[in-house]
């Protein structure tokens, strides 16, 4: 298994780039909120398997 960490400038990449990472993406862990729509470029498959994507959003709460 590779493991890697990468961290994409959404800004700077281009869409093509952008859905080729993606789709390659095994773990995809996002703050909750519009930046989950990318998770329309994991890679398909029904869970359990080894080649499906899992998608983790965090959740936050502000306590005042």
């Amino acid at each position: 298994m590779v493991q890697a960490d990468v961290s994409i400038d959404t800004a700077a990449a281009s869409f093509a780039s952008y859905v080729s990472i993606m789709s390659k993406t095994g773990v995809l862990v996002s703050r909750h909120g519009p930046m989950l729509a990318n998770a329309l470029f994991l890679p398909p498959g029904e869970p359990p398997c080894l080649k499906c994507a899992v998608l983790l959003p965090l959740l936050y709460y502000l306590c005042v």
